[in-house]
C-alpha cells in the first residue's frame, strides 16, 4: 500500500522537507526555511513550528531506539544518552545550555515512554522570545536526525535481553 502524501500531517511533511534539505547539505535553504517558519506572526505558524520540532524530536527518539534496540528504551534511556563535548567531557542533559537541555530532555522522555512530559519539555523552546534560539534548536535537531539516520545500527548483543 502506497502512502498518500496528502494524508500526511503538515508537521511530518515539513519535517521531512527539512530533513531532505539537511541530507542534501543545502544549508542556505534549510536555514531560510526554518527562519521563515520561526518568523511567522500568526498563532498557526507558531503552532507549526512546535509541531515540526516535536515531530523531529520524536523521530530522533525513534531512530535512537531503532538503532540501539531495547537498551535505548524505558528505564535505561537516561543511561543511553551519554553526551560528550568535542573535548571528550561528559555532560548531563541538565548541564546543557538552553534550548539544547529542553530538546535532549524531551528526547529522553520520549525514549522513556513519557510522551506528555516530552511534549511539555519542548514548550520553553517553542515559546522562547528569541527567534534565533528557535531557529538554532530546530536546525540542530534536524541535523542530528540526519546524522543519526546515517549511523549504522548497533550490532552487538544486548546484555539486558540475553
Amino acid at each position: 500500500m502506497k502512502s498518500n502524501r496528502r494524508d500526511a500531517d503538515p508537521a511530518s511533511r515539513l519535517g521531512g522537507h527539512l530533513l531532505a534539505l539537511a541530507g542534501d547539505r543545502d544549508r542556505a535553504a534549510l536555514s531560510d526555511t526554518v527562519s521563515s517558519l520561526v518568523r511567522g506572526d500568526s498563532l498557526t505558524e507558531r503552532d507549526s513550528y512546535g509541531a515540526v520540532l516535536e515531530w523531529t524530536v520524536t523521530a530522533i527518539a525513534g531512530v535512537i531506539a531503532d538503532k540501539m534496540g531495547p537498551i535505548a528504551s524505558g528505564a535505561v534511556a537516561d543511561k543511553v544518552l551519554m553526551l560528550r563535548t568535542p573535548e571528550g567531557e561528559h555532560l548531563t542533559i541538565a548541564e546543557l545550555p538552553s534550548p539544547a537541555c529542553h530538546v535532549w530532555g524531551a528526547i529522553a522522555d520520549y525514549l522513556g515512554g513519557d510522551a506528555l512530559r516530552g511534549h511539555r519539555r519542548l514548550r520553553p523552546v517553542v515559546y522562547v522570545s528569541d527567534p534565533e534560539k528557535r531557529v538554532h534548536a530546530l536546525t540542530e535537531a534536524v541535523d542530528l536526525l540526519d546524522y543519526l539516520l546515517d549511523m549504522p545500527a548497533r550490532d552487538e548483543p544486548d546484555a539486558l535481553t540475553e
